[in-house]
């Protein structure tokens, strides 16, 4: 997904705020300095991941991801977005490629 530079500079914006709350926490400042009173220098990394999708209108033809499909033959179906898919394969949970639900793109960009 191609980000426009308006896009870009809300998300540094954001980057900043989180950064500026995360400093300015006394909580965070009170538990840095008991760490370093016993001892030992310390040096803070976190990481966040942002993840972004277009808004748009979903079809009324096409399920939504996360909706029960009934087959003809009467079997069940879960409707997931390939965002879904590599979800649960981070948590280590394995989506069965034969008996899979359908897999797909973000609403309106179905594979």
């Amino acid at each position: 997904m191609e980000l426009s530079d308006e896009l870009k500079d809300r998300l540094k914006a954001l980057g900043l705020a989180i950064s500026s709350v995360l400093s300015d926490s006394s909580e965070i400042a009170e538990a840095v300095a008991a760490i370093k009173e016993s001892g030992y220098d310390l040096f803070l990394v976190l990481e966040a991941t942002i993840g972004l999708s277009r808004n748009r209108e979903v079809s009324s033809k096409l399920p939504l991801p996360g909706s029960v499909l009934q087959t003809e033959s009467g079997e069940f179906k879960l409707n997931i977005t390939a965002s879904d898919k590599q979800f649960l394969q981070a948590l280590r949970i394995k989506v069965d490629e034969v008996s899979s639900p359908e897999i797909s793109g973000p609403p309106g960009e179905r594979a």
